[in-house]
């Protein structure tokens, strides 16, 4: 499934975080994150690994050495996924992460109202006393559209490219340096 969000409150520092990520459930993700409209980077989660190609904002965010920086040029950072310095690029492809600012009740009452959603027949799902929604299409496989948690800590994401294969490629051993050169 593809998972487009143009600002989720989770970045450093309060920075909302804006995703465009391609995530295949078991086997990782792979798209582009921006903290900002300069600092961004691609992102490649799979196999135990983060890979991650910063913009040359993020990178200057980063105050490398010159050394470092002409090490990593042109080149994607691989370190282990649970590395505490990649961890949480890791765990943004979570599904489970990914919700966790959704809240639910156990025994609470759900209303699925009608409504259409881009053109297509689809229920507004709303929770008893909880803020947001949640758009699902009303079809033959119902499917996640879209969900909205307002506030300081939600945002909205929408879901597309259901049923249709997707694959998760990781750059060459060519194209990546290991983070230990950098310290991860």
């Amino acid at each position: 499934m593809v998972v487009k969000s143009p600002g989720l409150s989770s970045g450093t520092a309060g920075q909302p975080l804006s995703l465009d990520l391609t995530m295949v459930r078991n086997v990782g993700c792979k798209g582009s994150v921006a903290e900002s409209k300069t600092q961004s980077f691609q992102l490649v989660v799979r196999d135990g690994y983060t890979w991650m190609l910063p913009s040359a904002s993020f990178y200057a965010s980063l105050k490398l050495s010159q050394g470092e920086l002409a090490l990593i040029a042109d080149k994607w950072i691989k370190a282990k996924s649970t590395d505490s310095q990649v961890a949480s690029l890791a765990d943004i492809c979570s599904f489970s992460t990914l919700f966790s600012s959704m809240k639910t009740t156990a025994g609470a009452a759900y209303v699925a109202t009608p409504t259409t959603y881009a053109g297509q027949s689809a229920y507004e799902v709303t929770q008893s006393g909880q803020q947001g929604y949640a758009y699902v299409t009303n079809s033959a496989t119902p499917t996640l559209a879209e969900v909205d948690v307002p506030g300081a800590n939600g945002g909205v994401m929408t879901f597309t490219v259901y049923g249709t294969p997707l694959a998760i490629t990781t750059p060459s051993a060519a194209e990546s340096v290991g983070g230990d050169a950098l310290g991860f």
